[in-house]
């Protein structure tokens, strides 16, 4: 028997729309939307991952009828249900991905022209004299400005991309910091 306490599982309609701006740190879940996203971080806490693996435990989780578990299995693997825990994951995923984004830019206390010296994007090419250009107070995407030979290219990228372009830049030998002795430096010149 499960203990959940806001109610029993509801399918929407339309999973895509129900699930519509779920991403974003401005979501504010519906109490039908707060019973899956519990049940399904509940799943990721306990070290699930596949989506199967997911899908049964939020099942079971919500105690959701076998008949609304069959809806839409023949056009898509998991069903309606299936669908329904899929954004919700996605939707924890990316905000927490968000979450991520925005703690980077305070540990670095990061302002509109920062530098942040050279940086290897995850396709292995130099961005050398990157500054900080801003930041998405939703998503928490970061944006980046540096230099590719001559060029001036700008990249809008995740928090963890921009720690691990720091990352490979610094184990290649590109910059003298790794990304915890530049919050680390950061910290210490704001220290009172």
């Amino acid at each position: 028997m499960s203990n959940h306490m806001l109610g029993s599982y509801e399918l929407p309609k339309n999973c895509f729309e129900d699930w519509r701006g779920a991403n974003g740190l401005d979501f504010k879940p519906t109490s039908r939307q707060q019973l899956v996203l519990d049940a399904t971080q509940k799943a990721l806490d306990k070290g699930l991952f596949y989506g199967v693996d997911v899908r049964a435990f939020v099942a079971q989780e919500l105690e959701v009828p076998e008949e609304t578990l069959a809806l839409g299995t023949k056009r898509v693997e998991g069903g309606n249900f299936g669908m329904d825990v899929y954004y919700a994951r996605q939707s924890l995923e990316k905000r927490s991905e968000a979450r991520y984004g925005l703690k980077v830019v305070s540990e670095l206390r990061l302002a509109n022209g920062v530098k942040l010296g050279t940086r290897v994007p995850s396709d292995g090419k130099q961005l050398r004299a990157a500054t900080f250009e801003g930041a998405c107070a939703v998503n928490g995407m970061i944006t980046v400005q540096g230099r590719r030979g001559s060029r001036l290219v700008k990249f809008v990228v995740t928090g963890k991309s921009l720690v691990a372009a720091i990352e490979r830049a610094a184990a290649q030998g590109l910059r003298k910091e790794t990304f915890e002795q530049m919050a680390a430096a950061v910290g210490r010149s704001h220290a009172v």
